[in-house]
């Protein structure tokens, strides 16, 4: 005798059979949404933090023991055409992935403290007491005190949209335009500040920071007027802006010492 076959057992079979074909589809989904995060990520770095499911990975030191020149180093820089740069006290080493290659000390390249890449593909790098060196494939150029930098010991670069290069000392700031002219920027609070770090957005404009807690921003070549003011507070001299670049009148006191940022609207 055959069963007897209700539209209710009909209906359960087919809700038991779409839950789990449901089920299926966001596996499915799931996975390939997991593998299309993790298709443009590539490097061990992302394998030792985990940021790639089931990959290992190898660490290896260099030193001036297994191939690297010498066992100093101040900057690292990995450039658009596969190289990676050092830099440091003993000078400027390129790596092609099997061979340290150091650079003669000519033109300038007795030492470097931080390297950049512009836009135009060349390297900049900013020595600890003779300028700066820029190199363009073959070509060399070095910028020193003589041609208008505040101070041979570099610390810092950025680039605007305008392809202007800025360049960080320890007494000040100036840039090389897009025709390789190399321009002081002076500021009668900065000039005697130390730049550590420039940064830029993606209007063009560069933000700095100094040694002593200061942030500044550069706009068309130009320090903001009047960015910053002193002010005592516990007794001790600080900066703050007092005007915005959109009229409204607000503080802005900012130290890093202290770790705090106050906004007054």
């Amino acid at each position: 005798m055959r069963p007897i076959v209700t539209v209710e057992m009909i209906k359960a079979k087919l809700q038991k059979s779409l839950k789990f074909s449901l089920l299926v589809i966001f596996a499915l989904a799931g996975n390939i949404k997991l593998a299309a995060q993790e298709s443009h990520k590539i490097g061990g770095g992302y394998a030792v933090t985990g940021q790639i499911t089931q990959t290992g990975y190898t660490c290896e030191i260099y030193n001036a023991a297994n191939g690297l020149p010498t066992s100093d180093a101040n900057f690292i820089l990995g450039s658009s055409d596969g190289y990676v740069w050092i830099c440091g006290y003993a000078g400027v080493i390129r790596y092609d992935g099997s061979v340290f290659e150091r650079l003669p000390p000519e033109n300038g390249l007795t030492s470097g403290r931080v390297l950049f890449e512009d836009s135009r593909h060349r390297i900049w790098v900013g020595t600890n007491d003779n300028g700066v060196v820029v190199i363009d494939g073959e070509k060399k150029h070095h910028y020193t005190f003589r041609d208008g930098l505040p101070s041979s010991s570099i610390r810092i670069f950025a680039e605007d949209l305008e392809g202007n290069i800025f360049i960080g000392t320890t007494s000040g700031l100036a840039y090389v335009d897009s025709r390789g002219q190399l321009i002081p920027l002076s500021d009668e609070v900065l000039d005697d500040e130390r730049i550590l770090k420039l940064d830029s957005d993606s209007r063009g404009n560069i933000y700095g920071q100094t040694k002593n807690g200061l942030i500044f921003s550069i706009t068309d070549c130009k320090v903001l007027k009047n960015l910053f003011q002193r002010r005592t507070w516990n007794g001790k001299n600080h900066n703050y802006n007092g005007r915005s670049s959109y009229s409204r009148q607000f503080v802005f006191w900012y130290r890093i010492e202290y770790c705090l940022l106050w906004w007054i609207w």
